[in-house]
């Protein structure tokens, strides 16, 4: 018989995947720290969608579990943005620019 995967199981796939995106964790496949912050957006958005399709029928904990995902993964992304605009851009190799 095949298992049931949980509302909390589900979401939770989507937030590692986000942190994966992030950098903040390294990929399973690579094992290297990736930043892909147009996916991690992408993510985000998904599960805001969720959470705007949910609204209403979701138990508390589950709703608060995606709520605070959300909350965390947002702030993540906002850092990571952060430290990409504030990191120095390299200059080419050859000397111009």
């Amino acid at each position: 018989m095949a298992r049931t995967v949980e509302f909390s199981e589900f979401v939770l796939i989507f937030a590692n995947s986000c942190f994966i995106h992030l950098g903040l964790v390294a990929n399973p496949v690579t094992d290297q720290v990736e930043t892909n912050l147009p996916a991690a957006q992408n993510t985000i958005d998904t599960l805001a969608m969720l959470q705007e399709k949910t609204k209403n029928n979701l138990t508390k904990e589950e709703e608060d579990l995606l709520s605070r995902l959300l909350h965390e993964l947002r702030m993540a992304y906002i850092a990571q943005v952060k430290q990409q605009n504030e990191a120095p851009k390299e200059k080419p190799k050859d000397g111009k620019e």
